[in-house]
Formats: structure tokens, sequence, C-alpha cells
């Protein structure tokens, strides 16, 4: 089971927790206290769709998740950053959350 840190920029949190082979980052996430949103973000966002680009993260090593989404390339994110909602977790990870407002 990968290993997933989870950093929280806005307010300096750090949780670890395993998730599944293959499985999507947003939603083991969201099953835990760590939290990806920022601010006003937490209630008005996609719910994991791909279209508003509120749950932007960083995560290292950018090997142990699928590659750029079609969603990530149109909302022209910054190369080290992904959507979380379209991450699916390979091996263990460094996420940076709480970085989009």
């Amino acid at each position: 089971m990968p290993k997933i840190t989870v950093n929280n920029a806005e307010t300096g949190e750090n949780h670890v927790i395993k998730i599944g082979y293959g499985a999507n980052l947003r939603q083991a996430i969201g099953y835990t206290d760590a939290e990806i949103y920022k601010g006003a973000n937490k209630l008005m966002n996609c719910r994991g769709m791909g279209l508003c680009a509120k749950c932007i993260v960083e995560v290292e090593p950018a090997d142990n998740a699928n590659p750029r989404t079609f969603f990530e390339n149109l909302h022209k994110v910054e190369p080290e950053q992904r959507l979380s909602c379209r991450v699916k977790v390979y091996g263990d990870l460094t996420v940076k959350t709480g970085i989009q407002d």
C-alpha cells in the first residue's frame, strides 16, 4: 500500500495516510482529516470532476503518479503541480495541499 504524506501549506498540518494502489488522491484524502482545499474552496468546488482547478497540489515524486491528464493541460497547471482529482497513486508520495486560492 502506498504511503501518502500530506503537508498543508495553509495550516502547516501534516498527515500520513495509506491508500490502495491506483487509488484517486482526492478521494483518499477526503476520507481523512487532511484538507485539500484552501479557504472558501472547501465549499465551492466541482467535487472532483476536473472542472474548477481548485484542488491543485504539488506531488513528489511525479513518477509515482499517473501521467498528466487532459484537464491539467486544459487548466494550464504548472509543471510541478497536479489536480488531485486526476491523480492516481502508484507509489509513496509527498503531497503539498492548500496552495490554490
